[in-house]
């Protein structure tokens, strides 16, 4: 914080003080310094995306593992009636001709 300094034993604002806010950078510089933040927000961004899509895939995987274990508890109370794969049910299946 800025306190008023004293000249001649009066207390007189700093308003003319360098306060360093100015740099004597070139336009070049302080271009590539906004170009590494901007790169740096766009990684933080492609990061979050990449997560998000992650999350995504897993809920559908669980999706898909919860409902397969549905389809084994009902197979195994009795729901409903599953034929057992034989040799000649498999040359027969039309799906694999």
């Amino acid at each position: 914080m800025r306190v008023p300094g004293k000249v001649n034993g009066a207390k007189q604002d700093g308003a003319n003080q360098n306060m360093g806010m100015y740099s004597k950078e070139s336009a070049f510089t302080r271009k590539m310094h906004l170009q590494e933040a901007l790169n740096k927000v766009e990684g933080r961004i492609a990061t979050i995306i990449g997560k998000l899509q992650q999350a995504e895939e897993t809920e559908a995987r669980m999706k898909l593992e919860r409902e397969r274990i549905e389809f084994a508890k009902a197979r195994a109370i009795g729901a409903f009636d599953v034929p057992d794969e034989t040799e000649e049910d498999a040359d027969n299946d039309p799906l694999h001709k």
